[in-house]
Order: C-alpha cells, then sequence, then structure tokens
C-alpha cells in the first residue's frame, strides 16, 4: 500500500476578548482554532486600547473602540455641534431592563432562553431593523399618533375655550439660577428652582396672572432655553462667579471651623450640584483632612439625581457624606423645626435662591441662627445697582405680578439687615450683558432677549406699542445700561452678602 501526505491550508483571523478598563486582549487564531503567532497581517491588528478626549463623563456613555464616545446598548448619541457626545437618550422600544438584568443578575440568570421566549422575540414588533434603521412602520404610527393628538387637542380647544379672563401660569423663573446647575444637557426648565414648589407651599402665594394678552415665557421650553442660551454667551455673569468663588471666598471659608475636624455644610437651592462641589474643593484646600457633612436641599429630582450622578464620578469625594432633601427652603424649614434639630451649621451658601420665597427676610433670618460659632452664611443676588433692579420696579406690574418676591436684590437684604442691626459684609461681582441687538426691528436675537428680559414670550409682537416703547426706553438708560462702540451693554452686576453668626 502506499500512502499519501496531503498540506491543509489554514486561514488565520484577529480575535479579541472583552473590554475591562478600556483595555482588551487582541490574538491571532488560526481556522482550526489555534491560536498563533504570526499569520495575521499586522495592519488589520485591531485597537487594544481605546482612549476618547475628552474622557466620557456622561451618564450611560463609554469610550468606543475608535476613540470617540458612545452610548450603551439601548441609548442613542446625540452630538454637540462639534461633534463630540452632548448626552445619551433612551431608544425608543429598545428593552433596557433587560440590560440591566444581565449586570445585576447575571449569576443567577439561566444559560439559555426557552425556544417560547425565542418564539416571542421573534414575532415582537421590533422599531429598529438589524442594519440600525428605524422601521417604516414606526412613522406610520408616529404620523398617526400626531394626527390623533392634534384631533384631541383641536376638539378640546373647542369644547373647553377659554373666557377673556386673564390667563395664568407658573411664575417666571429667575433665569440667572440656571447658569450655576451644570452643563446645558442638565438643564430642565420645569423642574429647576424652588419657584413653582415654595409657591406652591405657600397657599394663595401659588397663583400669579399676566395680563392678556402676554404669556410667560416659561410656557414655551424650546424658546426659553434659546433665550437662555444665548444670555449665556452675551453676559460675563458665568465667569464673574468663578472669579468670587476661586478668588474671594477661600479667604471667608479660611475663617470657619475654629479648628474642628468635622464641618457641616448647608446647600440651599443646588441645583445640579456643579457650583456646590467647586466651594467644596476650595473647602477642602483651606481645611485639608477634615471631613465635612452636606446638606443638599433641592426641589428637583431630576436635579438632585444629576447632582448624584456628579458626585458619583468624583472618587475624590470621599470626605463628603451627602444628605439629599428633596424640599425647598420653606419646607426644608419646617422639617428642621419639627424635628427640633440642635445641629448647627459652619458654613451655608444660598445662592441665587431668595427670588422664590414668599419672605426673604425671614428666610435669611432663619438659616442665619443655624450658624455654629465662627460660622459663614453666603447670599448671592443680583446687585441693586443692577440694571434687572431698575427693570422689576419700574414694570413689575406690566409683566407680571405675584406675591411671591422675585424682585428681590441684595439692596432689599441689605435693607432689611441693617433695620434690625445685623451686620454683614458684601462684595459686588461686576457683570456685564451686550444688548445691542434688542434696538433692532425683527432681530431675532434681540427678540430673543427681550422674552429673556422680561420673562414674557414674544414680547416684541404681544407687548403693546405703549409698553414695548417703555421698556427699551428703559433698556437703554444710563440707569440700567451703557453705550460704547456702537453697543449697548446691560448692567448684570451681581451682588454678595457674607452673614456671621448672630450674637
Amino acid at each position: 500500500m502506499s500512502s499519501s501526505i496531503q498540506g491543509k491550508c489554514h486561514s488565520y483571523q484577529w480575535r479579541t476578548g472583552g473590554w475591562s478598563n478600556n483595555e482588551r486582549v487582541v490574538w491571532c487564531q488560526r481556522s482550526d482554532a489555534v491560536n498563533v503567532t504570526g499569520g495575521c497581517f499586522p495592519q488589520k491588528r485591531p485597537t487594544t486600547v481605546r482612549h476618547c478626549h475628552p474622557p466620557c463623563a456622561k451618564p450611560f456613555s463609554h469610550c468606543t473602540p475608535s476613540g470617540v464616545c458612545g452610548c450603551e446598548r439601548g441609548y442613542t448619541e446625540v452630538m454637540t455641534t462639534h461633534g463630540f457626545l452632548d448626552y445619551c437618550t433612551r431608544t425608543p422600544g429598545v428593552d433596557n431592563h433587560k440590560k440591566a438584568d444581565v449586570k445585576t443578575n447575571s449569576g443567577r440568570l439561566k444559560p439559555g432562553p426557552s425556544q417560547a421566549r425565542d418564539l416571542f422575540n421573534e414575532w415582537t414588533l421590533r422599531p429598529v431593523g438589524p442594519d440600525g434603521r428605524v422601521k417604516l412602520w414606526v412613522y406610520a404610527v408616529t404620523a398617526l399618533g400626531f394626527i390623533v393628538i392634534l384631533f384631541i387637542v383641536t376638539l378640546t380647544f373647542l369644547v373647553c375655550k377659554p373666557s377673556k379672563t386673564t390667563k395664568t401660569c407658573p411664575p417666571p423663573q429667575k433665569p440667572l439660577t440656571l447658569a450655576y446647575d451644570g452643563d446645558m444637557d442638565m438643564l430642565h426648565i420645569s423642574d429647576r428652582p424652588q419657584t413653582v414648589r415654595d409657591a406652591d407651599s405657600l397657599g394663595s402665594a401659588r397663583h400669579i396672572t399676566m395680563a392678556s394678552p402676554l404669556k410667560c415665557l416659561v410656557e414655551d421650553d424650546s424658546r426659553y432655553l434659546k433665550s437662555f442660551q444665548l444670555f449665556l454667551e452675551r453676559s460675563s455673569e458665568h465667569q464673574c462667579m468663578q472669579d468670587f468663588i476661586h478668588n474671594t471666598l477661600p479667604d471667608i471659608l479660611a475663617s470657619i471651623g475654629g479648628g474642628k475636624s468635622h464641618l457641616n455644610v448647608i446647600g440651599v437651592g443646588s441645583g445640579a450640584g456643579e457650583i456646590d462641589l467647586q466651594i467644596l474643593s476650595e473647602l477642602r484646600k483651606k481645611h485639608p483632612g477634615v471631613t465635612v457633612d452636606n446638606e443638599v436641599v433641592e426641589p428637583s429630582s431630576q436635579q438632585l439625581h444629576n447632582y448624584k450622578v456628579l458626585v458619583s464620578q468624583k472618587p475624590e469625594l470621599d470626605f463628603i457624606k451627602f444628605s439629599w432633601n428633596k424640599m425647598t427652603s420653606s419646607e426644608f424649614e419646617e422639617h428642621w423645626k419639627v424635628k427640633k434639630m440642635t445641629k448647627k451649621a459652619d458654613f451655608i451658601h444660598m445662592i441665587q435662591m431668595l427670588y422664590y420665597v414668599k419672605d426673604p427676610a425671614a428666610t435669611v433670618s432663619f438659616f442665619q441662627s443655624l450658624l455654629d460659632k465662627n460660622g459663614k452664611l453666603i447670599i448671592i443676588l443680583v446687585s441693586e445697582v443692577s440694571g434687572w433692579g431698575k427693570l422689576w420696579r419700574t414694570y413689575r406690574h406690566q409683566l407680571s405680578y405675584s406675591e411671591i418676591s422675585q424682585c428681590v436684590t441684595t439692596g432689599d437684604i441689605k435693607s432689611s439687615l441693617d433695620s434690625e442691626g445685623v451686620s454683614y459684609q458684601s462684595y459686588e461681582l461686576p457683570s456685564q450683558m451686550d444688548i445691542t441687538e434688542c434696538f433692532t426691528d425683527g432681530d431675532e436675537k434681540g427678540e430673543l432677549l427681550l422674552d429673556f428680559l422680561t420673562e414674557v414670550l414674544d414680547f416684541s409682537k404681544t407687548a403693546s406699542p405703549e409698553l414695548r416703547a417703555g421698556v427699551l426706553e428703559l433698556l437703554r438708560h444710563p440707569d440700567c445700561s451703557t453705550e460704547s462702540n456702537g453697543r449697548v451693554i446691560f448692567n448684570n452686576t451681581l451682588g454678595v452678602i457674607v452673614l456671621d453668626q448672630l450674637s
């Protein structure tokens, strides 16, 4: 018998392991499942390390093999105009709970799905096809749903046509508070400040009327967001706030505590926590080695969630114990009194929130009473010398009216403190806003700025000619603005008040 040896040709392919801490194992495998060195094309070798700059810090995001930030399964990327990840939004129709179960219960799951579940999955309507594209029937259902909603809205309007009485709307939210609540992807207009919540807890103060046909700007979330974004671009308020926190505040923080190893801090109206964490960082620099108990007072569940996400991304904050209080300042005060709390605070900050309480002086007095020896209370509001104060005092009743004292300035707080004989320190934080386009008829940006300044939706189109002319004249008046090189610069100055423990 004769024998012959036949050679076998093998193919080679790169294989990869799973990602762990942005690294993975890569090896070359022969077609007979034998791992080899050589054989695979080096040019096609997958990357072993993925690195994204800037880091992928958004919730539900991760660094993709291509070096850009992407979203986890079940979420869709929303990108900025510069091509960076803005945020991750839940993909409609994708079962995200199944993914969560795999992460938390992987040790208890059975190794394989049943045939019944396979059959169910096969016949389940899925909005996204295998190629990642939305199926045609989704658009048809969406269009049909829109038509049904439009019909219902039209029918409701015809049945419940409003009378010619004045229209109620939620209280205008002082826009400046939003500047310190984090990135724009964290902004939730309907959730943010203590405005509505404090008003609700005050009975008769909850209704705010605005004379027809004027409407509150906050009724249109999209336009509010555009006007607020334009405010951020045109004003220097954010910069002046940062300068105060990093240059002036540290000296104030150095004087608190009296050498204690543990400090108590209260943040009232903390929003998404970005400013809070900057303050706590400066506190740490002045008091290294101390532990901190930080009471967070914020009525918005969404903002508290954003705050918690931000904290979870900063392991260096392990020296702080966070206590989350989903409540308004007035609710916190009531809670504190009912519980007969004796705890004292070394530092309390109230940034841009006194616009939304019924009695600012009483609120200040309560929180000042919580200060321990050497404790400090910081209040930041628009200054009495700013254009806001003049605009509010002059046109408050034509633009809106509320029992909530949303027109308060640092001047009002100082007057109250002076009448009580309470000593304080004060600072001015110069800030400006370019409002030149407000004086050009039909200018889109000018109309957005006017909406922002007056808190009226489409102010230029809905206000009477007399009211519009009066507001524009006042905005250009030296009491509100200055003119330089053909530009009209609005006085956006902030004021800071620092209080010690009541003697």
